[in-house]
Parts: C-alpha cells; sequence; structure tokens
C-alpha cells in the first residue's frame, strides 16, 4: 500500500487531536467545526518521526470509550492502549482517569478545558491532569497543510511528587490522529514527534 496524501484523499469519518509547542493567539487560526472523538479506521497505518530522527510505525486496532488499542510493528508488535490528549496515554486498564470529567473537553472547542485524576491501579500514586483546546492552526506536515486543533495537557503528580510536565498537540479532525506532538518536563526532558505518512486500512 502507499501512503497517500490527506489532502488529496481524506480518510473518511475521521477527526480528533494535534497541538504543540508555542500558544497562538486565539481566534488566529482556522475556523473549524467542534471535532467529536472520532479516531481513523482500524488497520489505519500512522509513520513518523521524532525528534531524534528516530522513526515509529503505528497501526490502529481498536476504537473504544474515548480509548484506543495499538500495534507498534517496529517494536516487536507491542499492543498497548491509550487515551488521546493524556499525558503518556493514560492507559485505561493500569491507570485509570476521571472519565467523566475527561469527557468535558468533547467535542473539542477553541477554549473548552477538563481536569481530571488519573492513579495506578494500586493506588500508589496520583496525577492531576489539565486539558484545553487553545486554538485553531493551519500545520505545514509531510502530508502538506493540515488544519488542526491546538491542545494543550498538563500533568502534575500529588502528595510527595514534584513532577510537572505538559504535552501539546496538533489534533487534525480530517485524519483522525495527531500530527505534531511536542513534550517537557520539570526533570529535563522533552521531545517531538511528526506524521510522516498515513495509510488507510485496505
Amino acid at each position: 500500500m502507499r501512503p497517500i496524501s490527506l489532502l488529496a484523499a481524506p480518510l473518511i469519518g475521521l477527526a480528533i487531536l494535534i497541538t504543540t509547542g508555542f500558544q497562538s493567539g486565539a481566534g488566529a487560526g482556522p475556523a473549524l467545526p467542534p471535532a467529536d472523538f472520532v479516531i481513523a479506521p482500524s488497520g489505519t497505518i500512522i509513520e513518523g518521526k521524532r525528534h531524534n530522527d528516530t522513526e515509529t510505525v503505528l497501526r490502529i486496532d481498536e476504537i473504544g470509550e474515548f480509548s484506543v488499542t495499538y500495534t507498534c510493528p517496529d517494536r516487536n508488535n507491542c499492543q498497548d492502549t491509550m487515551r488521546p490528549f493524556c499525558w503518556a496515554g493514560c492507559n485505561p486498564k493500569r491507570r485509570p482517569v476521571e472519565l467523566e470529567r475527561f469527557r468535558e473537553i468533547w467535542p473539542l472547542e477553541v477554549g473548552k478545558k477538563a481536569t481530571f485524576q488519573r492513579k495506578r491501579d494500586d493506588g500508589s500514586a496520583v496525577w492531576v491532569h489539565k486539558l484545553k483546546v487553545l486554538d485553531t492552526e493551519t500545520v505545514e506536515t509531510a502530508l502538506g497543510p493540515v488544519d488542526t486543533f491546538v491542545f494543550e495537557a498538563k500533568a502534575r503528580g500529588t502528595a510527595t511528587s514534584n513532577w510537572r510536565g505538559t504535552e501539546k498537540f496538533w489534533f487534525a479532525p480530517t485524519i483522525g490522529w495527531y500530527v505534531k506532538v511536542e513534550w517537557s518536563d520539570n526533570q529535563g526532558k522533552k521531545g517531538r514527534w511528526d506524521v510522516v505518512s498515513v495509510t488507510p486500512p485496505g
């Protein structure tokens, strides 16, 4: 299968996430309608590249209630489950979140916010997450220019942990996945991921 241009042949029925390293002024980007939680269909393959030129490959397997199960063919077909826009993916099986509060960000619109907690399944650690749709932006990507929602996710530890982290995503409603991600924390870790290609199932 040959990766397609998302502008020439948009994936049908897709819509979701995207944001990165700067906050643009409200209203500066393209006018986008509210975006529901709609992910690229099962079987879609998404290839990208990290800041250190490491290539990544991800295949969408199953879409759940505000969650996505995927396989990484480039990493011995490891499988995981994530909640988009949640720091480190918030695997709902190992680190459940307050789902009702997570829902408050949907459908995506500029200015919408949500705050919720995430816990280890044994209750040994708790993190507080704050999500916000900052703006819209047309992003230049390997796929061409893509209209996106700029999304910020902040997380912090509680109790004895002073950890803090921020991720930003560009959510492209016509794609159903991130096209760009940036992250950093107060321990000096930082990075970036950019989409390279998207191949629809079949």
